[in-house]
């Protein structure tokens, strides 16, 4: 079984790059659906909360601290990671 990437996978902030900052969860759905993953109707709400604390940084949350949260929840309630997420592919270094 594969582990969760640290970085959000590429496909999933494609997603939430297409939509406002507070509508996340119906593209973390469609996410979830393409990728087969196992995600109950009583968990959603303690997402939720996670998400909604990021609301109180001074500083806005990006895709990439809504997908930190995400990733802590998935493994929280035990969600299998999938293989071949798609990642962003690697910038080249300088030099």
């Amino acid at each position: 079984m594969p582990a969760w990437p640290n970085a959000i996978p590429h496909d999933l902030d494609i997603l939430l790059e297409d939509h406002e900052v507070v509508d996340w969860e119906k593209p973390l759905r469609a996410w979830a659906r393409r990728h087969g993953l196992r995600i109950k109707l009583p968990w959603w709400p303690d997402l939720e909360r996670r998400l909604r604390e990021l609301d109180e940084w001074r500083a806005t949350p990006n895709n990439s601290d809504r997908w930190a949260r995400i990733r802590e929840w998935l493994i929280a309630h035990d969600v299998e990671a999938p293989n071949g997420l798609p990642m962003r592919p690697e910038q080249p270094g300088p030099g």
